[in-house]
Formats: C-alpha cells, structure tokens, sequence
C-alpha cells in the first residue's frame, strides 16, 4: 500500500497487515498496470529504475511509462521494463517494509495473493 498519504504521487509502497477495509490496499488491473484503487495511481518504479532494489511507489498511469506495465506469472509479478520482480525488501515480513524490485526468484517476499 502507498506509505503515508494515499493521494500523494511518488508515495513508496510498503508491506502492511491485511485489512479489506483500507481502501489503500485494493489494486485493480488495467491493461498491464496495477491501479491503487485508493488513488488512482499506478504501481511504477521509482524514477523507471533498471536496478535490482529499487523502490516502488504510486505514480500518475501514463501508458508511456515503461515501469508501469507489468506481467504475473502465478503469484509472481514483474516489471517489464527491467525483467526485475514485485518485492518486500530484504524478504522483511514486517510491517512498513519497502516494495523493491528484485531479481526474479519466486520466494515468499516475491508471491503475492488477491484476497
């Protein structure tokens, strides 16, 4: 979920405690983005980073933003501007950890799940 204000643009994504009630943690699809429903924004790379621990944060969708479109194999999500995958830093379970990109590797901090 973006960290801090849902609205604000630029805003990390970090690992939270599920609760289908935070309107901050509902992600819809569109095309091959990945909208925060909250805001509107799409899940971006920080600055279309090519590396390997690169934050990731909600951005304004623009269809020409190339760390904007992303491909799921199962329960693994990549960005194919990087070939890099989805991430929670450092495979931390703990609340507030950043969203990375990181090569792919499908461990736990890499599989995510619609709930």
């Amino acid at each position: 979920v973006p960290q801090a204000r849902v609205d604000r643009r630029g805003a990390r994504l970090v690992q939270v405690t599920c609760d289908a009630a935070d309107a901050g943690q509902r992600f819809s699809v569109q095309g091959d983005s990945l909208v925060v429903q909250a805001s509107g924004m799409c899940v971006s790379v920080a600055r279309s980073s090519r590396q390997a621990g690169a934050k990731v944060v909600q951005q304004p969708c623009d269809s020409a933003s190339p760390s904007q479109h992303l491909w799921a194999m199962g329960r693994v999500i990549g960005f194919r501007h990087s070939g890099l995958c989805l991430d929670a830093a450092s495979g931390s379970q703990r609340p507030g950890t950043s969203a990375v990109q990181q090569p792919c590797r499908g461990t736990a901090n890499q599989r995510f799940r619609a709930v």
